[in-house]
């Protein structure tokens, strides 16, 4: 069966495929988390240093706050729905997997039933010239 190989070697490539996927997926979520941090960080930095500031800045410094509240709210967001993509595209990996898994046990029965066949046939071989032999 020619066709075996060929289609282990499309469900590896599939498999290859979506964990480039997933790597690039997860390299978004991972921006998105040192984004987010580096605005907590940026605000925590503001806050603290608000004391020093002139009270124009002081009178900003609510606004400012708001602003970020409402980007990280929004950053949670898509981290939310990256994980939530990334979830699904991980469990296509593994309908992937065992996809490959069926073919190679499909390959492993084929090989298998090959070499009965063959040693069926090298017995009957051995039979026949041993009759021959008596006859």
């Amino acid at each position: 069966m020619k066709s075996l190989p060929t289609l282990l070697k499309i469900a590896q490539s599939q498999i290859d495929a979506i964990a480039v996927e997933i790597a690039r997926a997860q390299s978004a979520l991972d921006g998105l988390a040192t984004h987010r941090a580096m605005i907590l960080a940026r605000a925590e930095a503001e806050v603290s240093s608000a004391g020093s500031l002139d009270f124009v800045m002081q009178a900003a410094l609510p606004q400012y706050l708001f602003r970020n509240k409402a980007e990280l709210a929004q950053i949670d967001r898509e981290l939310e729905q990256g994980e939530a993509m990334l979830e699904g595209i991980r469990e296509r990996l593994m309908v992937a997997y065992r996809e490959k898994a069926k073919l190679e046990s499909l390959e492993r029965h084929h090989a298998e039933r090959h070499r009965l066949d063959e040693q069926a046939r090298e017995q009957a071989a051995l039979d026949e010239s041993a009759l021959t032999r008596r006859g």
